[in-house]
């Protein structure tokens, strides 16, 4: 598509040929980059992938260990067609529970490490007294506050 893009910008294209090809062609048959160029690839977003049950037996059975053992999988070219590279975005909604569910290694996910409640609030009213402070003493050379 970049390549494209380029094209379009140097006027490498005859007049006849559309600059945006997915406004002109929408209703008349276009099915997306792959075709148009010839290439043969389909946005993932248009894929059909395997299920989520046999897409992360799939995983599992590679014995990675790790996210970054997925992705250099995915780039090995060993991927099959049917086995999204990004299964958190293409399962969300369909049984992702995590990389240590998809890749069988047993692992909880790690847990976001959040403030308590007293000390998220004592950060929380901090901030909001240097935020004051220092729009109190932007706005004018005196240091007094304003009469009531």
């Amino acid at each position: 598509k970049s390549d494209w893009e380029s094209k379009c910008k140097s006027s490498f294209l005859p007049p006849d040929i559309p600059t945006a090809p997915w406004k002109t062609y929408k209703d008349k048959g276009w099915s997306g980059w792959g075709d148009w160029l010839r290439t043969g690839t389909i946005a993932p977003s248009s894929r059909n992938y395997r299920g989520f049950e046999n897409a992360r037996a799939f995983a599992s059975s590679l014995g990675l260990k790790s996210v970054t053992e997925w992705t250099a999988f995915t780039k090995s070219g060993r991927l099959p067609n049917d086995i999204p590279a990004a299964p958190w975005h293409s399962y969300a909604d369909k049984g992702w529970n995590g990389w240590s569910d998809w890749l069988g290694t047993g692992k909880p996910p790690r847990k976001k490490r959040t403030k308590s409640s007293p000390s998220a609030r004592r950060l929380l009213v901090s901030s909001a007294r240097r935020s004051l402070v220092g729009r109190v003493h932007s706005k004018g050379s005196s240091r007094r506050r304003p009469r009531s």
